[in-house]
């Protein structure tokens, strides 16, 4: 059997990768809508076609920090905080607040007071990074999912296609 160019190699490997993010997305979206936003959020997309791309957008918005994660599991926990400041800066500024405290009691973190006020200070600082970089973007992020793609991460992003007014 001849053997394959590495240019056509590439070619498959990027097709696999296609076909295994199309099959990502497609678990999102039926995630989303079996979760808890389902029926409350009619609006959600993934990937609308002329939007921008909620991943792209929340990969920008998280640019500062991803040198501090080095593993699958950092890096999603480092999403999860990132969504939930996204989600809350679309809040009225009282109900930013509210929500963050509530969010993040004492309890929480069975009583650690300097870990409460680290994670704190880093959604206020996220909550400001939103506001200050991507003002005009007001989409409610529903769920994300990551994938690990070879020696990098695939990450798809479920999102209400119009500007929500929570």
């Amino acid at each position: 059997m001849p053997r394959q160019s590495k240019e056509f190699q590439q070619l498959l490997r990027q097709k696999q990768q296609d076909k295994e993010n199309q099959t990502n997305l497609r678990q999102l979206a039926q995630k989303v809508k079996q979760g808890e936003f389902g029926e409350s959020i009619s609006q959600v997309v993934i990937e609308p076609p002329g939007a921008e791309k909620m991943s792209e957008v929340l990969e920008d918005f998280i640019e500062p920090y991803i040198n501090e994660v080095n593993n699958l599991g950092a890096h999603r926990r480092l999403l999860e905080l990132a969504v939930t400041a996204w989600n809350t800066s679309l809040l009225p500024r009282l109900q930013q607040r509210e929500t963050v405290e509530k969010l993040f009691n004492l309890e929480m973190f069975e009583g650690d007071i300097e870990m409460q006020q680290e994670i704190k200070k880093l959604v206020y600082e996220m909550i400001e990074r939103r506001q200050k970089y991507f003002p005009k973007i007001k989409r409610f992020i529903a769920d994300f999912s990551l994938k690990k793609a070879g020696k990098s991460f695939h990450l798809s992003v479920a999102s209400t296609l119009l500007d929500t007014q929570l």
